[in-house]
């Protein structure tokens, strides 16, 4: 388990540095299951707050509440992303208040709309949604 987080890791840092933030013409990202976790999506979340991104899949990816509340760091000042997938991962409520608090908050812009999360099948009630 520790070699897929160093992995993971790796992941994250080179696809948050250099996609991301060099890559300035990307607009959709899939990365499922890749076995991310936590740790990967900290630095993708990171990104995510200085680029124009609009899909964002990160299904089966072992995200938590940790990863989703890096995301929600980064959404929150990211006015273009409009899907973002967190399907079949390990988000509770906890991440879901986050990431929700954070649509609440961000900025108008890229393209406007409002945005698509998906969480289906996490640990959260739908009731919150």
């Amino acid at each position: 388990a520790a070699r897929y987080g160093e992995v993971g890791r790796a992941v994250g840092a080179c696809v948050g540095d250099y996609v991301f933030c060099q890559v300035g013409r990307l607009r959709a990202v899939a990365l499922v299951r890749g076995g991310l976790g936590d740790a990967a999506v900290e630095f993708i979340g990171s990104a995510l707050a200085a680029c124009d991104l609009v899909e964002l899949l990160l299904d089966d990816n072992r995200v938590g509440d940790g990863g989703a509340a890096a995301l929600a760091g980064g959404l929150a000042a990211n006015g273009s992303l409009r899907v973002l997938g967190l399907a079949d991962n390990c988000v509770t409520n906890v991440g879901l208040g986050a990431l929700l608090g954070a649509l609440r908050t961000r900025p108008a812009g890229g393209g406007g709309g409002a945005a698509h999360l998906d969480l289906a099948r996490n640990h959260t009630d739908d009731r919150l949604a």
